[in-house]
């Protein structure tokens, strides 16, 4: 015989199986168009941020900045040119033996060739980004999970080349029955189990939204 004495509550425990999540994905690209030159890693690899993943063809790129290299000393030579001639105007017509109109023209005639000067330094610039934007470099450190172009691919600008998932912080997400889960606040931890190894986890959101087809929430 037993006595049975009543009971305020009484702790249960639950298995709940869930699924493992990286905290971001990401599908990269290049931001220009054009042939794919090197492809430096592959699926399952693990690269760190700012690695190099692929490297896109820059023959085009480098004859545009030996032009304008060539255009820029012809450029400065022609600036240096005027200013010397501006030089000469001043003296001239401080001696009074050119008109002052000549000097104002002198002065146009320098200032348009050191913008031409800047001009082409700018176009330079530019063009040294673009440069470095054939350097396809990975956003995080992480796995790459799909590798989609090959050695030798014409691309688009934009197109699709790598997807990368990252592999630190992994997020684990569980579908419970609604009371169930909203007896949970953010912030508490729980033991996680996967395989053999046990795990520590920490609460990070309690979804709002009710799934229908499971009456559970994530």
């Amino acid at each position: 015989v037993v006595s049975v004495k009543r009971q305020q509550s009484y702790q249960q425990r639950r298995f709940v199986s869930g699924k493992v999540e990286a905290p971001q994905t990401a599908d990269v690209g290049f931001e220009l168009a054009g042939l794919v030159k090197q492809i430096l890693v592959d699926e399952g690899d693990v690269v760190k941020q700012g690695q190099v993943l692929a490297n896109l063809n820059t023959q085009t790129i480098n004859a545009q900045l030996v032009e304008l290299s060539a255009m820029q000393k012809r450029a400065k030579a022609e600036a240096n040119l005027a200013a010397l001639s501006h030089k000469r105007v001043v003296e001239l017509v401080a001696k009074k033996l050119e008109p002052a109109q000549r000097l104002d023209e002198s002065e146009q005639s320098l200032n348009m060739a050191n913008a031409f000067v800047e001009e082409l330094a700018a176009r330079k610039q530019s063009l040294q980004i673009e440069v470095n934007k054939t350097q396809l470099l990975a956003p995080f450190e992480g796995s790459v999970v799909e590798r989609l172009v090959d050695h030798g691919t014409v691309i688009n600008a934009g197109q699709r080349v790598f997807r990368l998932q990252q592999n630190s912080l992994l997020h684990a997400r569980f579908a419970m029955p609604t009371d169930y889960a909203q007896s949970f606040s953010v912030g508490s931890s729980l033991k996680l189990k996967s395989g053999n190894h046990e795990l520590v986890g920490q609460i990070k959101s309690v979804s709002g939204l009710r799934r229908i087809d499971t009456r559970t929430v994530d």
